[in-house]
């Protein structure tokens, strides 16, 4: 009996040696490695003991694989690993001495640099990448696949979240928060899914993986659901770390085929299970993880407030358009059993409905603000010759996703107004549940 076994489902995985051999390397405890072929045989050149290998005469996907693998091993901790990743020396000590019985264990993680292609001419490397026809130095069609196989130092994650569709997503400000941890064990909401350790019987307590997801997706989401909501908790170790290799592009994709329904399949099933709190085990409802760790980008903009306040709804019929609000509303009723009842907000709803009734069918468009400024400029309010519009890229500092900006260019300084963010949508500074009241023409004459 090991104390631990790593699980390695695999299905035609170019990478599959290295990430055995990485972690032959690196492991310092009593631990085995369980590669499970789904579908086809690893063509692995090691001999070791510590191997074991599970065969599959036809692929049943990768949740099925490691519930497989679980229920025939016997050792006190399993962990979950990719097929494409290399591991920190140690990993496997570190991770087991800070697990307490209900813990699910996350290492720190970076970016996996596996290869370059260099010509075979005038030796260019290019990253990571599927074979280029030609060298952009020299013309030459010939490459070689040469192997790097380090971590990318600058491209750490230790914290994710899941926004409100339950997709995974990178937290980046997380550690910026005024009341950040600086301990090197510490609560996280999210999980990739491609690296977990946890005891043995922790997940068979859990019931495994839910193959009624399918063959693949939502691993992350799920074990990070039925980690928290059952009363345990997921953090991660800043003490150890794996590398994981990301396939970037459609040239560079997965080594088999993934059908796009099977991908929706999952998030469909995911949602229908973690929003509607569906899971028989759970002992808190998905607002409570909400809660936690709130505020949490997307959830806290669009649902989480309008859920706890109401009123915050008289906010919203001031400054946005019927539209925006029935979007609103629409997220606010997917949530079924999200957090307090819905009587209040329907009532109040109701009451207003009338209200929103009252406005034209037929909104005219609002002008953009280019058209403003243009109209500006034709009747002499703004100098043509000191302003310009100017359209700016910036990332949101809550969600991460790019922001829709106008700058006026005035000499050499910038005054800018928001003019939405992609993700958020309407005018809704991320991170703030504040509502703008003024119009766009407002603002500019504010302005100038």
């Amino acid at each position: 009996m090991s104390e631990l076994s790593i699980l390695i489902p695999a299905r035609n995985e170019i990478f599959l040696q290295k990430t055995v051999e990485s972690i032959l390397d690196n492991m310092r405890g009593d631990t085995e490695i369980v590669v499970i072929g789904d579908g086809y045989v690893p063509d692995l050149n090691i001999d070791n003991p510590r191997i074991k290998y599970i065969f599959n005469d036809q692929s049943i996907g990768q949740r099925a694989s490691v519930n497989k693998a679980a229920r025939m091993i016997d050792s006190r901790y399993m962990m979950k690993l990719d097929a494409h990743c290399s591991v920190d020396a140690g990993f496997d000590v570190k991770l087991m001495k800070d697990c307490e019985p209900d813990w699910t264990v996350i290492p720190r993680m970076y970016n996996l640099h596996a290869f370059d292609w260099e010509c075979t001419k005038c030796g260019n490397r290019i990253y990571q990448d599927a074979a280029h026809d030609l060298c952009a130095e020299c013309g030459n069609p010939s490459f070689e696949q040469k192997l790097v196989w380090l971590p990318r130092w600058k491209r750490r994650t230790d914290y994710t979240y899941f926004d409100r569709t339950l997709k995974f997503k990178y937290w980046y400000h997380f550690d910026k928060r005024p009341n950040k941890t600086t301990e090197q064990i510490s609560d996280v909401m999210g999980n990739l899914g491609a690296c977990w350790l946890m005891r043995l019987d922790r997940f068979r307590e859990l019931e495994g993986l839910d193959e009624k997801h399918g063959s693949w997706g939502q691993v992350g989401v799920e074990i990070s659901c039925k980690s928290w909501l059952s009363g345990g908790r997921q953090v991660v170790n800043k003490n150890t770390w794996f590398a994981h290799l990301f396939r970037t592009t459609p040239s560079f994709g997965f080594p088999y085929d993934l059908l796009a329904k099977d991908q929706e399949k999952a998030r469909v099933y995911s949602r229908d299970l973690w929003l509607n709190d569906k899971w028989e085990k759970q002992k808190y409802p998905l607002s409570w993880l909400v809660d936690k760790f709130s505020p949490v980008p997307t959830w806290d903009q669009l649902a989480t407030e309008i859920i706890r306040e109401p009123k915050s709804i008289e906010k919203l019929i001031q400054a946005w358009s019927p539209k925006m609000l029935q979007e609103a509303l629409n997220i606010s009723k997917q949530l079924t059993n999200y957090g307090r009842s819905f009587k209040d907000l329907e009532k109040y709803v109701e009451k207003t409905r009338g209200q929103i009734r009252r406005q034209p069918e037929v909104e005219e468009k609002p002008k953009s603000l280019k058209d403003v400024l243009k109209e500006k400029k034709a009747s002499g309010q703004i100098s043509s010759k000191l302003s310009r519009p100017k359209e700016v890229k910036r990332l949101c500092p809550v969600c991460g996703q790019p922001q829709n900006l106008i700058a006026l260019e005035l000499g050499d300084k910038f005054k800018s107004m928001w003019e939405g963010c992609q993700t958020c949508g309407g005018r809704i500074p991320c991170g703030h549940i504040e509502y703008h009241t003024e119009t766009k023409e407002e603002i500019i004459d504010k302005m100038f």
